[in-house]
């Protein structure tokens, strides 16, 4: 949910800079996505011009008509974000608070482990709250997943693979207002990345039902 600061140049390979090598194989080369109209982040888009000539978005204040724009390689977006999370570990911010004084923090985003930790607690917090207002909790844990793997066996692309289980979402939920009609309920998401950088989401049903009417 964070702008990305500007990019930088430098001379050399950086710290936080991965090597296609370095990630799965059948991922690093793979565009982020190969489906039609899909949105992504600028830092995510190359410009391809006609002579063959690519380079990033940002190096334009518009895109020539002439152009095509395409989604980058994984390995080169996911060192854009290694780029822009390194950018936090040592930056902070100043401002005034209403007493007047000169405050200094840290600046945060929601890729540390200590927001991490505070959404954690936020849940736990969540749960707390519902079986104390609540009369009979039933919780029910759901998980959304799908294969890596396109139609020819190759690895899909991480961004619309992430995209499917989100929009799997979006159907899931309109069913679970149709069967839950007439019962209290929240619910609450989490994303998981697994090592290969492919995810998957769970969502955390809870549902007030003293009557235990809920089954399978």
């Amino acid at each position: 949910m964070n702008n990305r600061p500007a990019g930088t140049e430098s001379p050399s390979r950086r710290i936080s800079e991965l090597e296609p090598s370095d990630l799965p194989s059948g991922v690093a080369f793979r565009p982020v996505s190969v489906e039609a109209g899909r949105g992504l982040r600028d830092e995510a888009v190359s410009v391809r011009m006609p002579s063959g000539y690519r380079t990033t978005l940002d190096g334009f204040d518009e895109v020539p008509e002439d152009a095509e724009l395409q989604a980058r390689p994984t390995y080169a977006v996911v060192n854009e974000w290694r780029d822009w999370f390194e950018g936090y570990r040592n930056a902070h911010i100043e401002y005034t608070d209403p007493d007047g004084k000169t405050v200094r923090t840290p600046l945060e985003n929601s890729y540390q482990p200590r927001y991490g930790k505070r959404y954690y607690g936020k849940l736990k917090g969540f749960e707390r709250e519902v079986k104390r207002q609540w009369q009979g909790l039933t919780t029910v844990m759901l998980t959304f997943s799908a294969t890596n793997q396109n139609g020819n066996g190759n690895r899909r692309c991480i961004a619309d693979h992430m995209r499917g289980i989100a929009d799997g979402w979006n159907t899931a939920r309109k069913a679970l207002h149709r069967v839950l009609d007439g019962f209290n309920w929240e619910y609450a998401k989490v994303w998981e990345p697994h090592q290969s950088g492919y995810g998957h989401m769970h969502v955390a049903v809870f549902v007030e039902d003293p009557a235990g009417a809920i089954s399978g």
